[in-house]
């Protein structure tokens, strides 16, 4: 009997058995994913497991100003621009047990101008900073065993502003509000591990901790009350390398311990050997431990030297690609599957571009996001990251406001970040006015502030190549620039060391997919050749793992499957599709260089300019030949200007037909040279950049590059306008005339606007030849110094038809045109820079040319 029993035990513990082992299978990929979400609050409480955590990440509600209502929503989560203040509501219960607890509120990261309150109290008030926050919570402010209410409010700046100067700019991504991590409720045990940092030099070792302690049970010995202290360092391979341990004196307050170890045979961390040591931390007391703390780090040095970056005394050399965070996931409107897909996402792309045999990523205008570097730790890629100040005006930096905000972002990124042997450098300011003084001072100032706090090197995008690195203002220099002359001048006059930040950015997009996509890897393979064996740079940055959002439209960004508009030049489409590029990245690094050298360039083709100003041309003259009074009025315009004015004045009948065919005859020369322009050189970035900054603000973006799709549309659209600016400044005299003694005429005024632009006849021969000059990406400059010189030819000869007609002085007349211009020039520029500082960011457009 007992022998049967026994067997059916037996039998019944290996069923049990099996079913657990299965059950582990199928919800392992679950539960890894879970950890991989709360890796990064784990780092921030140093690996320890004696606090109280309450994770408020799931169940929230969204409520916006413009109707985006959510419910049972889980964190991170972002909406878009368009939602005014996004308020985030979580109601959770605190058990009373927890009372007399210190408790402490954990945002992993916040996007917006954000308000925080518990229980409608606010407790922390911050503009625009894309990190982390540690907010403590009074005990009074608890609703104790009843329902307490979390309200985080986040507002998107409608302007630039001190502590946000995100100006308009051509390449940036869309705008988000919300939280871009996780949010939990903690509370520290009474006795705890804390503020633990180390730093590595070759074969030593420095780390730093800190002990809170509580009442407790403790040793007893001949000097009193003690605590013995408990530290080892563990090797990757499980070994104790180190360990030593010591009694404190029992007292309140925070110990602080530092401690230098000699280690021999150091396994250091780099990319090619990801290895990770451990720190463990024990407090105990005479009940056993009452603080523990373990935290991983690598064991690796990070330098300049001679302009280059080294890891473990050895000269780096970057293989990186820029990776942009995948915050479109996290859009609130498809809740369903943000949280888990984004942490996914997060680790098969960082996966993927190790494969690939890229060394480093780099995340353009971003903090450190502290699950990439945790991936990057152990995976073995280098991080750059960088704070977000992206081509500032140089008037901000003035300001201290600003400054505070930068050493905010240093605080934060040195807690959260400084860990991590991945994060092996910081950018401090990205195509920043350097060579303005105000600019060198805040850096000089800046930098010695975050050498404090963060002991990797720093660096900076300058507008100016020319700028030599002394030091002063970073570390490290790394080169921006926009077209795909970077890839035919390299190497150019690059300094010594130097880092290329977007190499591969608008490259020639060709008709057809597939062209484009050959062009695209023909063109890279031309850089790789050219680096191979280059020893005047010290890395490069492809531009960039996958195409990312647009905030505005442009001629270099087009529309993906669903309609929303992208920059189409990562080595994946925004569906994740791989392009031609990416299958070719192992080879091109290998040196296998098989594909021809392309010479081909995209030439926009119209005849529709010379096909149109040549059937005008023959009605014009035809209107010449036929028109007696017209024929001999053009003549006396050209030849007499005074005295055709002073025939004006004295009321010589022109008719309003010859006026008017005068008048949109040559406006339809000024407005066909100006729309061949804007047609052919749509496409340069510097010329994009500011009519992005110009239209941007008032919506028009969209509008500018739809007339852009046809000649035709931009020459009436542009030809239109011109004509009806002629009849503002008609009708613009004729008010003013109204407060005159003397009575002018609204067609003497006509004729006098629309007559003085008779030597913009000129313009015939040089249309004709600048339609064909264009195309080739000739003439622009020249056609640019006529058009200004044209410009102030036809306001000369309108002031001095105003002078005779109202026989005033000139300087009047000066003052009249100055107003009638000033006006709307002043109107316009006071709208946009109150609006988004457009015009500070214009003057700096100004120094950027080089980046285009």
């Amino acid at each position: 009997m007992n022998d049967k029993f026994s067997s059916r035990f037996l039998l019944y513990m290996l069923h049990l058995f099996l079913s657990l082992i299965i059950v582990l299978i199928c919800t392992g990929e679950v539960t890894a994913q879970t950890n991989e979400a709360n890796l990064s609050f784990r780092s921030l409480l140093r690996r320890t497991d004696q606090h109280t955590v309450k994770n408020l990440s799931s169940g929230w509600q969204i409520r916006s100003e413009h109707g985006t209502d959510l419910n049972s929503v889980d964190l991170p989560l972002l909406l878009g621009e368009n939602n005014g203040t996004v308020r985030f509501i979580k109601n959770f219960v605190i058990p009373d047990s927890l009372r007399s607890r210190r408790l402490l509120l954990r945002i992993d990261g916040m996007s917006g101008m954000s308000t925080i309150k518990f229980n409608n109290i606010a407790i922390l008030q911050r503009d625009h900073l894309p990190t982390a926050a540690d907010i403590p919570v009074s005990s009074n402010l608890l609703n104790l065993n009843g329902e307490n209410v979390l309200e985080i409010a986040l507002t998107l700046p409608e302007k630039a502003n001190l502590q946000n100067p995100d100006m308009v700019n051509l390449f940036n991504g869309p705008r988000y509000a919300g939280i871009t991590g996780d949010i939990y409720l903690y509370w520290p045990s009474p006795s705890y591990i804390s503020k633990i940092s180390s730093q590595y030099a070759t074969g030593i070792l420095n780390y730093d901790y800190s002990i809170q302690i509580a009442n407790a049970p403790n040793f007893s010995g001949e000097i009193g009350p003690k605590l013995r202290c408990e530290e080892e360092v563990v090797d990757p391979d499980g070994q104790i390398i180190f360990k030593r341990f010591e009694y404190i004196p029992f007292t309140d307050g925070t110990p602080a311990f530092s401690r230098t170890v000699a280690i021999k045979n150091p396994k250091t961390w780099s990319s090619d050997t990801p290895r990770m040591h451990r720190l463990r931390f024990r407090v105990l007391s005479g009940s056993g431990i009452i603080a523990f703390a373990e935290q991983e780090i690598g064991l690796r040095n990070v330098l300049v030297s001679e302009n280059r970056l080294q890891v473990n005394d050895q000269a780096l050399q970057i293989r990186g690609i820029n990776y942009r965070l995948p915050f479109p996931i996290l859009d609130g409107f498809q809740p369903s599957r943000t949280r888990k897909q984004f942490y996914s996402t997060l680790r098969s792309d960082l996966k993927d571009i190790k494969s690939l045999g890229f060394n480093a990523i780099r995340l353009p205008n971003t903090p450190p996001h502290s699950f990439v570097l945790y991936l990057a730790d152990s995976l073995g890629l280098y991080c750059f990251a960088e704070n977000g100040l992206w081509r500032v005006p140089d008037h901000y930096f003035t300001e201290d406001k600003l400054l505070q905000s930068v050493k905010h972002i240093a605080d934060q990124v040195a807690d959260d970040a400084g860990s991590h042997p991945a994060f092996i450098a910081f950018g401090i300011g990205n195509e920043v006015p350097l060579h303005r003084p105000v600019v060198k001072k805040f850096y000089m100032i800046a930098k010695g502030y975050m050498h404090q706090k963060m002991h990797i090197p720093l660096y900076i995008s300058p507008l100016d190549p020319n700028i030599i690195n002394e030091k002063a203002e970073a570390d490290l220099i790394i080169h921006q620039k926009y077209d795909r002359a970077l890839l035919e001048n390299f190497p150019g006059n690059h300094p010594e060391g130097i880092l290329l930040g977007n190499v591969g950015f608008a490259l020639p997009d060709l008709e057809g997919a597939s062209v484009s996509q050959a062009m695209q890897s023909a063109y890279m393979q031309t850089f790789f050749k050219k680096v191979a064996n280059n020893t005047q740079i010290s890395g490069y940055f492809i531009e960039s793992y996958r195409d990312w959002p647009a905030r505005v439209a442009a001629s270099v960004t087009m529309p993906d499957s669903s309609g929303k508009l992208v920059y189409p030049y990562g080595l994946k489409d925004f569906q994740d599709n791989k392009r031609d590029l990416y299958n070719r990245i192992p080879s091109l690094f290998a040196g296998d260089f098989y594909l021809p050298a392309v010479t081909v360039r995209s030439v926009k083709k119209t005849n529709f300019f010379s096909i149109s100003v040549f059937l005008f041309s023959i009605i014009f003259f035809l209107i010449y030949r036929q028109n007696y009074r017209f024929r001999e009025n053009l003549k006396r315009a050209l030849a007499h200007p005074y005295g055709f004015s002073v025939d004006l004045r004295d009321r010589r009948i022109i008719s309003i037909f010859n006026s008017s065919m005068i008048g949109l005859f040559t406006n339809f020369l000024v407005s066909t040279v100006i729309a061949a322009y804007l047609f052919y050189f749509s496409d340069n970035l510097w010329l994009e950049e500011f009519m992005t900054a110009i239209l941007a603000p008032l919506n028009l973006k969209a509008f500018y590059l739809e007339l852009l799709t046809a000649p035709y549309k931009i020459s009436i659209f542009l030809w239109f306008c011109f004509y009806l600016l002629q009849l503002s400044v008609v009708i613009f005299l004729k008010i003013l005339n109204l407060f005159a003694v003397e009575k002018i005429r609204f067609r003497q005024y006509l004729a006098a606007s629309n007559w003085s632009g008779a030597p913009l006849l000129l313009l015939l021969p040089v249309s004709m030849l600048s339609f064909h000059l264009m195309r080739y990406t000739l003439f622009h400059k020249t056609a640019v110094i006529i058009m200004v010189l044209s410009f102030l030819w036809y306001n000369f000869r309108l002031g001095n038809s105003i002078r005779v007609l109202q026989m005033i002085h000139a300087y009047i007349i000066f003052i009249i045109i100055t107003l009638g211009y000033g006006s709307v020039f002043f109107s316009l520029g006071y709208f946009l820079e109150a609006k988004d500082g457009v015009v500070t960011y214009i003057r700096l457009l100004t120094d950027a040319g080089f980046l285009f």
